[in-house]
């Protein structure tokens, strides 16, 4: 499954969630030399969100492989509300 990021899927344990990003997280990285020590890769996600993004106290992480295996169908892609001047 190949999940993409600002799309809501639904999630065993969860429900409907609001995937943030995929990001790969590092033991240590040296900035000089552009490489480091991986820890995996994680999902970051929110259980809560209205139409501009995630509620803060609702995001988090888990890792890539358990949330894969948690996660069913791609529900529908975010549709975030903008601000005008108007």
């Amino acid at each position: 499954m190949e999940l993409e990021a600002e799309s809501i899927y639904s999630h065993q344990q969860e429900g409907e969630v609001l995937v943030l990003g995929i990001d790969r997280r590092y033991e240590s990285y040296d900035t000089a030399a552009e490489e480091g020590v991986t820890t995996g890769m994680v999902v970051r996600y929110a259980r809560e969100w209205d139409g501009y993004g995630a509620m803060p106290s609702a995001a988090t992480v888990a890792p890539l492989d358990e949330f894969v295996a948690a996660t069913g169908e791609k529900l529908r892609e975010f549709d975030q509300m903008t601000m005008t001047d108007d």
